[in-house]
């Protein structure tokens, strides 16, 4: 299961999330990324707080091609993620472990 590590709300919906379970879980399980521009209509969206409009969750591989982590980024905004972001996000994501 993940286990939520840094963290910036002022709600914690969950501090575990199952494989398969919510956006993050889904991202784990598929080993990529999920861009969701509007949560509302994902059907398996845990949600953290009532504001949240849009989000890019990014596998964290280890050297083995194991998924170590995942980052997750959250906005106020639907529609607020691209193509480019997630190719950013994914650069940066390489270099955590």
């Amino acid at each position: 299961m993940l286990e939520i590590g840094p963290y910036q709300s002022d709600i914690l919906a969950t501090a575990h999330i199952l494989i398969g379970k919510g956006v993050c879980g889904t991202c784990w399980k598929k080993k990529e990324t999920r861009l969701i521009n509007r949560v509302k209509e994902c059907k398996n969206y845990i949600a953290c707080d009532n504001v949240t409009k849009a989000e890019i969750c990014v596998p964290v591989f280890d050297k083995h091609g194991e998924v170590k982590a995942v980052f997750d980024v959250d906005s106020l905004v639907e529609d607020c993620f691209c193509s480019v972001d997630q190719t950013n996000i994914e650069l940066i994501c390489r270099d955590f472990l």
